[in-house]
């Protein structure tokens, strides 16, 4: 479900409701338009979805056409996936934006893939050990940083086509790293989470 919030009166209601998937939503991701967000499945599957609450309806099926909106009880509109993407074999874990036509993906099938929704295909694939469960994207440096279920944090590289795509691998948590993210306003800092029960700043320099 899309949720509206309106500020002024501190209350929220439900604007669409998003159906596609076949078992229950992991992940979600807005891109930085916020004009689509992505969500990930344990149905392995990758959707793409409008938030154009305003779309008409246009008689297409669901995979072809965003504009496909029908009423739903009360205000709130059912909306189905513009773009569905299929190549992982487990769940979806995380998704991160990397463009306004490309998309992220990590997943309980030890990979990380990266999508063109332009051409509505996989553009390439990395290969870990262990799941991973949450992934970060710097738009400055475009690096990828990787929580894992192996205790450890890698940074990525995915530009790299020769030689090592892992930069660097920061070991420290004893637990599984549930989450990662780059400092807003720092190149060069990321903050990780883990089961350990310990949040951990890190500096890539070091």
């Amino acid at each position: 479900m899309v949720w509206q919030w309106d500020r002024r009166k501190n209350s929220i209601e439900c604007a669409h409701v998003c159906r596609g998937h076949l078992r229950s939503v992991e992940c979600v991701a807005a891109n930085a338009a916020r004009s689509h967000f992505a969500s990930g499945s344990w149905d392995g599957m990758l959707k793409i979805w409008s938030t154009e609450a305003a779309a008409a309806e246009d008689g297409e099926s669901s995979e072809q056409s965003h504009k496909k909106l029908k009423s739903n009880s009360g205000s709130s509109l059912t909306c189905t996936p513009i773009l569905t993407l299929s190549s992982h074999t487990e769940s979806l874990s995380s998704i991160v934006w990397t463009g306004a036509n490309e998309v992220c993906t990590g997943s309980w099938d030890h990979t990380i893939k990266f999508w063109d929704l332009e051409a509505g295909n996989m553009k390439h694939s990395l290969s870990g050990a262990k799941v991973f469960l949450d992934l970060s994207w710097s738009p400055r440096s475009k690096l990828v940083l990787s929580a894992s279920a192996d205790r450890h944090v890698r940074l990525w590289d995915p530009r790299v086509t020769e030689g090592a795509v892992v930069k660097s691998t920061f070991t420290s948590h004893t637990g599984w790293v549930s989450c990662v993210s780059w400092s807003p306003d720092n190149d060069n800092t990321f903050i990780s989470g883990s089961y350990d029960n310990l949040l951990k700043l890190w500096d890539v320099r070091r």
